[in-house]
């Protein structure tokens, strides 16, 4: 079977946005992207033809309709599953009502070049994890902790954290600063144009490196202007590319679970 990835950035609350990437194992080795979007059902929509209108002032919020995902992502892969899906949402076996041990072991490990994790709480994300991972369950895909790795994962779960994975993707000694949200605080003494810039210098460092690893991402994530709204979508799907990149590191046991027999988040290198 042809190892694919379905990879989301799933929003923690009702109103947030999310990102989604499909990548899959072509015969010659490589990875290819089948798919990107800002958004669970402009992925779907993507899967029906119809190519995603990036400019679009509205996009589609709320939980993840599992089962319309994965029959889009199934339409892309010619009749297949995904074989693994990594998400960037803290998830769990147990229900989750604050930090976690894998988020204090990476902010023990992180947190001193800026990339510890948020605090998970039961609102936040709350039902809208729990839902998620319960969903994902149904279909097969069992969340693998830190004692659960398989030797040869297929139809599995595992968390992602973009932040601490960028300084291994860029070698870098501190946290990546390519969150629109934090512009201000990563360049207060610039200009709104001037920092535009230096946040899309960011993002071209970034997709250089994941274009060296994934194939047909170019196009794919393309800039129609540089409005807040038109760059958190492509934010998102660039999330969702890091998480599907993360998951390739995974397969490849060049990923390290920190965290217990209850969750792990999974952070390359080995």
């Amino acid at each position: 079977m042809t190892a694919a990835i379905l990879a989301l950035d799933p929003a923690w609350t009702e109103t947030g946005s999310s990102g989604v990437a499909l990548i899959e194992k072509t015969r010659e080795g490589r990875w290819l992207c089948r798919g990107v979007a800002p958004g669970y059902a402009e992925f779907v929509e993507l899967a029906r033809g119809t190519p995603v209108d990036w400019t679009r002032r509205r996009l589609t919020v709320g939980a993840c309709e599992v089962a319309m995902l994965l029959d889009a992502a199934s339409s892309l892969l010619g009749g297949a599953l995904p074989t693994i899906i990594p998400i960037d949402m803290p998830v769990a076996t147990v229900a989750i009502t604050g930090r976690r041990t894998a988020d204090r072991l990476v902010s023990q490990a992180f947190g001193s070049r800026g990339c510890g994790t948020h605090s998970p709480s039961a609102l936040r994300p709350g039902l809208l994890g729990s839902q998620l991972l319960d969903a994902l369950n149904l279909f097969g895909y069992d969340l693998v902790t830190a004692a659960s790795q398989p030797a040869s994962p297929t139809s599995q779960l595992i968390e992602v954290f973009q932040h601490p994975a960028l300084l291994h993707l860029l070698e870098r000694n501190y946290r990546v600063p390519y969150k629109v949200s934090k512009v201000r605080r990563y360049w207060p003494d610039a200009s709104p144009s001037e920092r535009t810039a230096r946040l899309l210098s960011e993002w071209d460092q970034i997709e250089n490196e994941l274009r060296q690893r994934i194939d047909g991402i170019g196009g794919k994530l393309p800039r129609s202007n540089e409005s807040t709204v038109a760059l958190k979508r492509h934010e998102d799907a660039l999330d969702a590319l890091l998480a599907a990149w993360i998951a390739i590191e995974f397969l490849e046991h060049n990923a390290r679970p920190f965290g217990d027999e209850t969750a792990a988040i999974w952070i390359p290198p080995a």
